[in-house]
């Protein structure tokens, strides 16, 4: 059994008869301000809601959060190598010593941090023509 919690309240957000989330699909759930640990990789998250989710540390290796509501997700340490995370919206999201190798980013929404100053312009990632 596995369970999801408010990263805050620590009330659980939902319960899955499940052994581990690798591979899970969890596609169109709402899991904002939810603490999530553990293994996702080849998870299936599209169209999820997970603003201000805290996942630091997760191993997103191969998951799918394809048109996710992201804002503000912390990646802290994540492993998001080969994730797909087109179409995503990614404003405020913290990836520091995050793996993002081959992570596909098209067509999501995102700011630009540099250093402790920062851009804070709001960009598009530009589509394959």
């Amino acid at each position: 059994m596995i369970e999801i919690r408010h990263k805050s309240s620590g009330d659980v957000l939902r319960q899955l008869k499940l052994k581990t989330l690798a591979g899970a699909k969890l596609s169109d759930c709402d899991l904002s301000m939810a603490k999530l640990r553990g293994n996702f990789s080849r998870a299936n998250l599209n169209r999820s809601d997970l603003r201000a989710s805290d996942l630091k540390g997760a191993n997103l290796r191969r998951a799918s959060l394809k048109k996710d509501c992201l804002e503000g997700a912390i990646f802290i340490g994540a492993d998001l190598t080969d994730a797909n995370l087109e179409g995503a919206k990614l404003t405020g999201a913290k990836f520091f010593n995050a793996i993002l190798r081959g992570t596909l980013l098209e067509d999501s929404e995102m700011d630009i941090r540099v250093g402790n100053g920062g851009l804070g312009k709001k960009n598009k990632s530009p589509s394959k023509s």
